[in-house]
């Protein structure tokens, strides 16, 4: 019985980096759908990170900082530009992944205001 157990854990394991890895590759991967809103968006996001963490690994928020603002539609390339300026985003103590997500949410939502007046 020590024995089974023993192969079930090795199982286990193998299973959870397997799964850890293919997690780590969607995170990396992930670029925002063209009809997909920035807070859906990130919140995909932060269910991969979730999902990672349940398996025991750890994400940074700069780590989610980095996904998001590398995977984001083209159209929001300037202003990813003006945040990593405004924000040390080398510097993890600089990182406020909450103030970062809030502050694309507002921008869709100026650019989505800005486009129906006119």
């Amino acid at each position: 019985m020590i024995l089974m157990t023993s192969i079930e854990d090795k199982i286990l394991r193998r299973l959870t980096r397997k799964t850890a890895h293919e997690i780590c590759k969607r995170i990396l991967n992930a670029r925002q759908d063209d009809n997909e809103s920035v807070e859906d968006f990130m919140n995909r996001i932060q269910n991969f990170r979730e999902e990672i963490e349940a398996l025991g690994h750890k994400m940074t928020d700069q780590d989610i900082a980095m996904t998001i603002m590398q995977g984001l539609i083209r159209e929001y390339e300037i202003f990813v530009q003006c945040l990593t300026i405004n924000a040390d985003i080398n510097d993890p103590d600089d990182i406020d992944l909450d103030e970062i997500i809030n502050s694309f949410i507002i921008e869709e939502k100026r650019r989505i205001e800005k486009n129906s007046l006119q």
